[in-house]
């Protein structure tokens, strides 16, 4: 299909909506609308033609006043249509901590909206009933929430789909660990820390980008996401902790677009040797000799110049 015609032609109304106002909601117009497709380059050109107020957006939608040009990606746009035609009938309501609360959905989407820092819970309390968040399909947190906190979805079997807003600092360890049907996150540029075994075991994950935002990821954190292939590593870091990829057997692009190749504390990087020749290292142009004249990272039989850093 041409993405140049592609339109948002229903989008979520916030919650508390009666049925008549529903119906008339699914006949308003478009909220989002493409002008301008680059598919050399993934990427795509709208405006915002609706007000956004009582919208749901992804971090790389949200504060964007009517009118206003938007760049996003073909992949954030296929998860943003995700919400496309889906009711939002709250079903239950709690409180994480003091400045944080949570609305479940009928269709099992957790909303996590107010300010500050989420506390770690390993249930939800509804009612003085507990309510299991492995039950949970889709989560949406909303602007002025700073953290995803420990275990926050950990075991989260049936969780796909999450949105994490431009206000979250930090993805705390184990935080979506044992989250096998996860596929794809949109880690946004705010984030600066990720915890030890944020992602472990993320068996479904196939490409993560991890913005240059980020300054510290902690041991394990990707170990075990079997399916991920493509990797990019924030150019600040300084070092890469322990078992950072074990496990990582499908990997086949990793990029590092660092000054300095990073030191890796384990012995190997890569958990299987053959990896080494199967998976292309990308770097800053003009650092090729640094990279191999490194003990653990001229291990890549691949080591490739990326020629658009070039100066």
């Amino acid at each position: 299909a041409d993405l140049r015609n592609f339109v948002f032609e229903k989008f979520i109304k916030k919650n508390n909506e009666t049925k008549e106002n529903k119906e008339k909601q699914e006949n308003k117009t478009s909220v989002v609308e493409i002008v301008k497709d680059e598919p050399e380059k993934n990427n795509f050109t709208g405006f915002i033609i609706k007000p956004l107020e009582d919208y749901y957006f992804s971090s790389k939608l949200k504060n964007i006043l009517e009118g206003k040009q938007v760049h996003f990606s073909k992949r954030s746009l296929d998860y943003d249509r995700e919400l496309v035609n889906r009711s939002m009938n709250i079903i239950k309501k709690g409180k994480i901590n003091s400045n944080v609360f949570y609305e479940i959905t009928d269709d099992d989407t957790l909303i996590i909206f107010g300010s500050g820092r989420m506390e770690s819970q390993p249930y939800l309390r509804v009612d003085n009933q507990i309510y299991s968040k492995r039950n949970i399909k889709r989560v949406i947190i909303e602007n002025g929430i700073t953290n995803v906190s420990d275990n926050a979805f950990e075991g989260c079997e049936k969780l796909y789909f999450i949105k994490i807003p431009d206000t979250v600092v930090s993805i705390g360890k184990n935080s979506f660990r044992g989250c096998s049907s996860l596929e794809f996150i949109d880690i946004p540029n705010s984030v600066k820390t990720i915890g030890e075994y944020a992602f472990y075991d993320c068996g479904a994950l196939k490409e993560l980008n991890i913005p240059d935002s980020v300054t510290k990821i902690g041991c394990w954190a990707f170990a075990y996401c079997s399916q991920l292939k493509v990797i990019n590593i924030p150019k600040d870091i300084e070092k890469l902790e322990l078992c950072i990829f074990r496990g990582c057997c499908s990997l086949s692009k990793i990029i590092l677009l660092a000054k300095y190749p990073p030191e890796i504390l384990d012995e190997n990087l890569l958990s299987l040797p053959n990896l080494y020749n199967e998976c292309s290292l990308y770097i800053r142009y003009g650092k090729i000799d640094l990279f191999r004249e490194n003990d653990k990272w001229n291990k890549f039989l691949n080591i490739i110049e990326d020629k658009s850093t070039k100066p």
